[in-house]
């Protein structure tokens, strides 16, 4: 039995006494009290109500929340191994491309040898030619100076020749005028 129904059936039950009045009054504030309670009841089960949806909406956001984590985690897992391949990858391209370098560098190395040997042996053949060249001209020189100098002694015997020639001719020629002149007189 609700409330209200005592209330009616207590009234009832008493005449309108003074006793009746002031069980009235009481009734009636007993009424107005159970009808706040009934109101705040209903207010209750509605916040109750609007508490239970929200923390079924909690509930449901805190496992979305775990498995948004986990999917996070996940991908973060995913990139942390991504990122290692990439790394070994980039790892191992460079490897390659320094031992390609490292082969291209040698083989550049060994043809720079080749040609500083064959620069040095260039550079000796052609000191040894220098040599020979500068020892074969100071030998033409030396020649050249004997016989400069056999020449020069063969042009002043010469001169020489030619001097005492000219004298003995011009001896010659003034015997014959006195010869000339004595065979004439």
């Amino acid at each position: 039995m609700t409330m209200q129904v005592r209330v009616d059936s207590l009234r009832a039950s008493h005449p309108k006494t003074h006793l009746g009045h002031s069980f009235d009054v009481v009734m009636q504030e007993q009424d107005m009290k159970l009808s706040e309670l009934e109101s705040e009841n209903r207010k209750m089960k509605v916040e109750l109500e609007e508490f239970r949806t929200e923390a079924t909406h909690l509930k449901n956001q805190q496992a979305t929340i775990r498995r948004l984590e986990e999917r996070n985690r996940q991908l973060e897992q995913q990139m942390e191994e991504k990122v290692k391949e990439i790394v070994e990858m980039k790892q191992r391209s460079l490897a390659e491309e320094n031992q390609k370098t490292l082969e291209v560098l040698k083989e550049r190395e060994r043809l720079l040898q080749d040609q500083l040997r064959q620069a040095k042996e260039s550079v000796s053949n052609m000191q040894k030619l220098h040599e020979l060249a500068q020892s074969q001209m100071f030998e033409l020189r030396a020649q050249s100076e004997e016989d400069t100098a056999a020449k020069q002694s063969e042009v002043s015997l010469l001169m020489d020749e030619v001097e005492r020639a000219q004298t003995l001719l011009l001896s010659l020629e003034r015997e014959k005028v006195h010869l000339k002149t004595h065979i004439l007189i």
